[in-house]
């Protein structure tokens, strides 16, 4: 979801790209902790020292929220922190843990609408058949149809996977809480999607589900006053156009703003943890 926006920054950083290991084929982390630990160490493989740039959108920037947090606790700086559209994970609605993460139909039906919203797609999903009345079994290769009927799965792939770490996601932002990040020194931008999204799936981000303020809940967890600001989208549609635009500009401004420059080598690429 971060490419066209990595490709668009005008900024001489290297620029690195986290993943799920789960869809990489490596272990899938059952606890926040665990999915924060493989970020961080992807991040430091790649640069081992600060100062660093964090951000991300929806979930990516709870993940970032607390990376910053473990980085500065173990001595480094973090310069920016970019939170886009990531409100505080309270807000969270995730799944009770008897749901089958690949049978039920609640994890299935969110999992597609938040494609449709972020694709701006139509996966048919207000047409039959009904998910809740298909018998478990049937609701994965339904939802494999539809998503390869759409282009968004190979021949070889099924939903089944996708659901399951979007499922897992959930519950683990339902199961942890936001530590403050206790770095003065790190400035953070906060962008918060101004539009209610066509296609809700309820996940608890964004002005379809969480009231308040432009700082999204952050500012008793942050040491300093962030920079907030609204966009004209809603949560799914930020890293498109033409929000993307909007996005790039704030971004590359805070990175320009910055005071320190990253040493050639000390960073490279995208990394698949």
């Amino acid at each position: 979801c971060y490419g066209e926006l990595a490709r668009r920054l005008t900024t001489d950083r290297p620029v690195i790209g986290l993943t799920d290991p789960q869809l990489v084929g490596a272990k899938a982390p059952v606890a926040p902790e665990a999915l924060v630990e493989r970020h961080l160490r992807a991040i430091r493989c790649r640069q081992p020292r600060g100062p660093y740039a964090l951000g991300g959108w929806s979930m990516g920037g709870i993940l970032a929220h607390e990376i910053a947090g473990r980085l500065h606790d173990a001595g480094e700086r973090v310069e920016l922190l970019v939170l886009l559209d990531s409100n505080l994970p309270d807000h969270i609605h995730t799944f009770p843990e008897e749901a089958e993460q690949t049978r039920d139909t609640e994890p299935v039906l969110r999992y597609l609408s938040s494609l449709e919203a972020f694709l701006d797609l139509d996966l048919g999903l207000d047409t039959a058949p009904d998910f809740a009345a298909l018998p478990p079994a049937e609701r994965i290769p339904e939802a494999t149809r539809r998503l390869r009927a759409a282009g968004l799965l190979g021949v070889r792939d099924t939903a089944a996977e996708r659901i399951e770490v979007f499922t897992r996601h959930l519950r683990l932002l339902g199961s942890h809480t936001a530590h403050p990040l206790k770095d003065a020194g790190t400035d953070t931008l906060i962008v918060r999607a101004a539009r209610r999204s066509p296609r809700n799936s309820g996940t608890g981000m964004g002005v379809d589900d969480v009231p308040g303020g432009a700082d999204l809940g952050w500012t008793p967890f942050l040491s300093t006053p962030p920079s907030c600001v609204d966009v004209d989208a809603h949560h799914y549609a930020l890293l498109r156009e033409p929000a993307l635009g909007h996005i790039v500009a704030l971004v590359d401004r805070a990175l320009r703003d910055l005071p320190t420059a990253v040493e050639p080598g000390a960073a490279g690429g995208r990394t698949k943890d």
